[in-house]
């Protein structure tokens, strides 16, 4: 069992270092979780193969099956958080409203956001949760919201994703 955790866990770093390597280096752009998903099976495929072959010839093959399941686990974990990150509406306004120069009113934000009831709701949601602050028509986040700001900019840029939200 331990070999099947820590070989699940082996298989996701390098399945996570190369995600990012290759955001970082503008070879892979796609925010499909399908396409994520099919790239993550491959690599497990790649590290089974030379493990079982090369590196440890008599462990046995159903080892290497529990393992697939946490590493499973472990990739649908990821795939939840870098989805979240990358296609949070919320996460998208908020990044606008701490990265603006000026202060913007809703008025602004209404512009930028053609669906007023779509909008509208959000940034209430937002206020009503305390991520942002609202008074005398302007928004500003609040330091809960501003914490989750830097948090998501910071995964923004290492797996090099734009707003996209």
């Amino acid at each position: 069992m331990l070999f099947s955790i820590i070989f699940s866990i082996i298989a996701f770093l390098f399945f996570l270092t190369y995600e990012i390597i290759t955001r970082y280096i503008n070879f892979r752009t796609t925010l499909s979780p399908i396409n994520i998903f099919i790239v993550s099976i491959i690599n497990f495929i790649i590290l089974f193969i030379i493990c079982y072959y090369l590196i440890f010839i008599n462990i046995q093959i159903e080892r290497y099956v529990v393992s697939f399941v946490y590493y499973n686990l472990y990739i649908v974990i990821y795939l939840h958080l870098f989805i979240g990150i990358s296609k949070s509406v919320s996460l998208r306004v908020m990044d606008e409203i701490n990265l603006s120069k000026t202060v913007l009113n809703i008025d602004d934000l209404n512009k930028s956001y053609s669906s007023d009831d779509f909008f509208n709701k959000r940034i209430t949601l937002l206020i009503e949760n305390k991520w942002l602050n609202y008074e005398n028509n302007h928004v500003k986040c609040s330091r809960k919201g501003t914490i989750l700001v830097k948090i998501n900019l910071f995964f923004l840029k290492l797996y090099k994703i734009a707003n996209s939200g």
